[in-house]
Formats: C-alpha cells, structure tokens, sequence
C-alpha cells in the first residue's frame, strides 16, 4: 500500500518551486517545465524507493509474476496499481477507451493470451468507472470520428438494449447504470476469449471479474460477476445484469 503512496509523500522543496517558477527559454516553455518535473519526479521516485527496498530494481528486473491481469480504461483517473495499493510487478496491465473487449481485437487477445497462458495469472479483472466517457458518448449522437464511433459500437448496441428498461431515470443515474452493464457485459467478452476459454478447457485456474471505480469516493464496487469456468458465463452474466436492472427497480418505486 505505502509505495503507491510515495509520489504524495514527498512535496517540492521550496527551492524546486522557485526553480520553476523562473523565466524559461524554451519555446514551449510550460510543457518543458512539465517534462522536466516529470523527470525529476521520477529521480525523486528511484531515490526514496532505493532508500526504503535497496534490493528492489535488481528484483524487478528478474522478471514477472503478477497473479491479476486488469483490463481498465484508459482514463487518467483511474490507474489500476494506485488505486488498488499495488507496487510495479503485481499487475500486467490492459487499458483502452471504454474497458472494452472485443473477440476480434489482436491487442486486447495478446495481452489476455500472454498473461493467462504464460504468466499464468489467476485472475482477470475488468474494471469499468462511474462516469466513463466512452459510455456518455454510447448513449448521445454521433460523435463525428469514424474511429471512435468504431470503438463504441458495441457500448452502443448495449445502451439500445437495455434503454427502455431505464429510460424513466434521469441522465445520471442512467449513465450508472450503463457503466455497471458495460463492466459486467465486457467480463463476459474476456470469458469468450479463446485464450480464457483455453484455460479453462485445459483446467487452469483462472477467475474472471467485473468491478467498477466509483470517482467520487475511490472506491471500487464488485458487481457480483465472478466466473470460474465455461458452465457459469452466461449464468452469471444473467444474474449480474439482473441485479443492475433491480437496482432501477427500486429508484422508480
């Protein structure tokens, strides 16, 4: 938990805020500044992290062996090893726009295949967050990029699904409502990986979750998709899906 924690720990000095705070050349001056404290964060970051674990860049090169492989979005306010305590090396990492899954996408199915079938990991998370932009834009016009409209059809197909079940809800909370059922929905993708499936198939011990981030307290939510083998997908799928639907439910009566 502590060493997530050390880019916050250690404030500038006042003499690194007068240094930045002087007349710079650059032409582009404030994103030199921004770099160039960048860099110097990371110094700062080697530094305390060589004072407090003198022994953990040599480990860190040996290799890897995270139990979790997360499938997140790409958003900057959700990064996966902060919120969660993890240090470098407990994680392998996937993060696009939307945290989304599809069968067809050679990156998303590398990363999957590599962490299952060679790091071995044991779980798979898919987290979604409260607010997502890519599920805003699913549920408005068109967003006038072919490449994003691209990306977020399947986020639209779902919102055409389930709308009329929560169409007498306001603008927020349908948007919460959506990202709940494009976490869990995107889980269900990654069970449908050949590489998941494979596993599964070969009696590998792989677990995959739906989770969601909310902003607004750092919390992450468990959605209550966790699935163990081939049998439980679309059961699991069902009953989460039906546990978001309930929650509607309850907030128009």
């Amino acid at each position: 938990m502590w060493f997530s924690c050390i880019p916050y720990l250690f404030p500038k000095t006042i003499k690194e805020k007068e240094s930045d705070d002087k007349q710079c050349a650059h032409p582009n001056c404030d994103e030199h500044v921004l770099l160039k404290n960048i860099l110097k964060a990371n110094k700062k970051w080697v530094s305390v992290t060589w004072n407090l674990i003198p022994k953990f860049f040599h480990k860190l090169a040996q290799g890897q062996s995270p139990e979790l492989l997360w499938i997140g979005c790409s958003d900057s306010r959700v990064p996966p090893a902060i919120i969660t305590g993890k240090k470098p090396g407990d994680i392998f990492v996937h993060r696009n726009v939307g945290n989304t899954i599809y069968t067809s996408d050679n990156n998303v199915n590398a990363v999957i295949e590599y962490s299952v079938h060679h790091l071995k990991v044991k779980h798979v998370i898919v987290c979604g967050h409260y607010g997502c932009g890519a599920v805003l834009a699913s549920m408005g016009c068109d967003t006038g990029s072919p490449t994003i409209e691209e990306w977020i059809k399947n986020i639209r197909k779902i919102y055409t699904e389930y709308e009329f079940q929560f169409e007498s809800l306001d603008k927020p909370d349908q948007i919460t409502m959506m990202c709940k059922l494009n976490a869990i929905l995107n889980a269900r993708n990654a069970c449908l990986t050949s590489a998941v499936q494979h596993a599964w198939e070969e009696g590998q011990e792989v677990v995959v979750h739906g989770w969601i981030f909310q902003l607004s307290n750092g919390e992450i939510e468990d959605l209550e998709f966790i699935v163990s083998n081939a049998e439980e997908v679309e059961t699991v799928t069902k009953m989460a899906i039906e546990k978001v639907l309930h929650s509607v439910e309850q907030k128009e009566v």
